[in-house]
């Protein structure tokens, strides 16, 4: 159980950074017989890094769950007809569009909450926008999603001009972040 692996990092008995200790993620019952269970240990960021807390980690969770998964009328088969997956893909794109922009008449849908955030930093980095070359916003993602990142960040600085964004891959995110022999330094 997920408290008995608390007690063995409390005791000293797993390994990694001291000031940063082991807990359970807030929707995780510690005491719930389970085939595996998700330990959380980290630390900020920031010049001075300071050990992630259950209290301060809790505030910030937020619980993702796939929505149902929604056959359209155009996905739905009669027997023995023969349908191209792409051609169904294409047909379901409407009502797809359809569900996301409905999203948004949710106050309390994650795609509106995050936007509302999301434009009142860009507000806030406009309103106090500084010479210089630090990374405003920066956006990363792999394969597909760094794509349609990049893209993302060539129309918000035609929008932004005077916004410094950014796009990379996340792997070179995370080489950066590695404090180990062969992480690499940004250059640009």
């Amino acid at each position: 159980i997920a408290s008995d692996h608390i007690e063995a990092q409390d005791r000293g008995l797993l390994g990694g950074v001291s000031e940063a200790r082991y807990f359970a993620s807030p929707d995780t019952k510690s005491q719930q017989e389970r085939d595996f269970h998700i330990l959380i240990r980290g630390c900020s960021l920031d010049h001075k890094p300071e050990a992630l807390l259950p209290p301060v980690f809790a505030c910030r969770w937020v619980r993702l769950r796939a929505p149902p998964f929604k056959t359209t009328s155009s996905s739905k088969r009669t027997s023995g007809e023969n349908l191209d997956p792409i051609e169904v893909d294409i047909r379901d794109i409407p009502a797809i569009l359809s569900d996301i922009e409905n999203s948004f008449t949710d106050r309390a849908s994650l795609n509106r909450v995050s936007s509302s955030k999301f434009a009142g930093c860009l507000k806030a980095l406009l309103k106090n926008k500084k010479d210089g070359n630090s990374i405003d916003v920066l956006i990363f993602g792999v394969e597909n999603s760094l794509w349609v990142g990049q893209q993302f960040a060539a129309d918000m600085k035609r929008i932004f001009p005077k916004l410094n964004i950014l796009a990379i891959s996340s792997n070179w995110i995370l080489g950066m972040l590695q404090q180990a022999q062969g992480n690499i330094e940004p250059k640009n």
